[in-house]
């Protein structure tokens, strides 16, 4: 049995995905080739039959022809969203069940996704496909501004702007690489995102978050990151079953992991963000495994493998109430006063990527980061403080100052 596994690091710089392992825990006697953009140091080659050191990211179906070198496929392993595509273009190749590329392309390409929803009349704010090119006339037909501009097929909201008018969108000169790009209505409404697992057609399990911040909070140096509800609250009813609704309107896909991000504002109706076949990034697979005591990473290799699971493999009731937070840089010199993580704010993991002294300029994504922490406290109050306490030592351990 042959299987091809598609790795990357995560945001971290970390292969949090052990898909070699992960595949011979199974599959004993399979002939494993991993593809990775992983530097060499970070890849167990022990677990691996061979190994291909990729020079793009993300991969090419060229490339991976070329490293599969005319072998039969029995399996296909990927994990993050810009493989979804190239995974099912091998799935169709090979013969192999799992994910359509009618399927993938409705969970990668936004317009779509959002143009299946809206004839399933689930409520989604007003979007309309538009080109790079003559993009200014364009907007100038357009009466609702703000509006948000981003690719259709973007992650981790990668080169997604709100335009203040028709004239803002030359400050994005980054957007004229794309053959096609999505306009869609600014809500103001708070995000949320649902997390959960699909096994054979039915959503086992879900769990609902509540972001600290919208999404391109991080363009303005806002912490970033979201925070655990009470599962059994009204709300968490609500966003649980439009999030249903909008997996029940995508193309039939049997087996995955997905993450949705809702616009939700108490007493008015949910609407869709977007939706992805694959867990979500940021530190959310680690607050769902301490909460839930699930790795939903894992899980989701496993679906691919040929597992099933089913809602009384998971309780729905949370161990403790987590959250995570992410601090963007600002734009200036970084100053680090008196750094040490106080071990008594609820923190359990944290990650630091920062050099005092250095020059920064913002953020370029939601998962930008000078330091990222995981909480956990045994009730939502007490999540709270530990949020608010959290804050204060940052503000008062890093600040900027603007270049001279």
């Amino acid at each position: 049995m042959n299987i091809l596994a598609l790795q990357h690091k995560n945001f971290l710089g970390e292969c949090s995905f052990k898909l070699s392992q992960w595949a011979k825990e199974t599959f004993e006697n399979c002939h494993l080739l991993l593809m990775t953009s992983c530097p060499a140091e970070l890849v167990d080659e022990t677990t691996t039959d061979e190994v291909c050191y990729a020079q793009t990211a993300p991969f090419v179906l060229e490339e991976v022809l070329s490293f599969i070198n005319n072998r039969h496929i029995d399996l296909v392993l990927f994990h993050v969203e810009a493989d979804t595509i190239l995974s099912a273009q091998l799935r169709a190749q090979f013969g192999i069940a799992g994910q359509s590329l009618t399927s993938a392309n409705a969970f990668r390409d936004k317009y779509v996704m959002k143009s299946l929803c809206a004839a399933q009349h689930i409520d989604v704010p007003g979007f309309t496909k538009v080109s790079p090119v003559n993009l200014t006339a364009q907007l100038s037909t357009q009466n609702d501004f703000p509006m948000v501009i981003k690719p259709l097929d973007s992650s981790g909201s990668r080169d997604t702007f709100i335009l203040e008018d028709e004239s803002s969108v030359g400050d994005y000169p980054q957007l004229e690489k794309y053959q096609s790009l999505m306009l869609e209505q600014f809500v103001s409404y708070d995000v949320y995102h649902v997390d959960g697992i699909v096994s054979q057609g039915e959503v086992v399990f879900s769990c609902v978050h509540k972001y600290i911040s919208p999404n391109l909070s991080f363009l303005d140096g806002q912490t970033h990151g979201s925070i655990l509800l009470s599962q059994h609250s009204d709300d968490a009813g609500i966003l649980k079953t439009f999030a249903k609704r909008v997996i029940e309107a995508m193309p039939d896909t049997e087996n995955y992991v997905f993450h949705c991000e809702i616009f939700y504002q108490p007493g008015n109706n949910p609407l869709l963000c977007e939706i992805a076949s694959r867990p979500a990034g940021a530190l959310i697979p680690q607050s769902i495994a301490r909460a839930f005591n699930i790795d939903i990473n894992h899980i989701f290799i496993q679906l691919q493998m040929g597992k099933t699971f089913h809602r009384n493999d998971f309780s729905p009731t949370p161990a403790e109430y987590t959250a995570y937070l992410l601090f963007p840089p600002l734009t200036g010199t970084l100053i680090v006063k008196n750094y040490a993580v106080p071990q008594d704010l609820g923190i359990i993991e944290y990650h630091a990527n920062f050099i005092h002294g250095q020059h920064y300029n913002g953020g370029s994504n939601s998962v930008s980061h000078l330091f990222c922490c995981l909480l956990a406290a045994n009730t939502p109050a007490q999540l709270d403080a530990c949020i608010q306490n959290v804050n204060t030592w940052y503000k008062n351990t890093f600040s900027f100052e603007p270049r001279h």
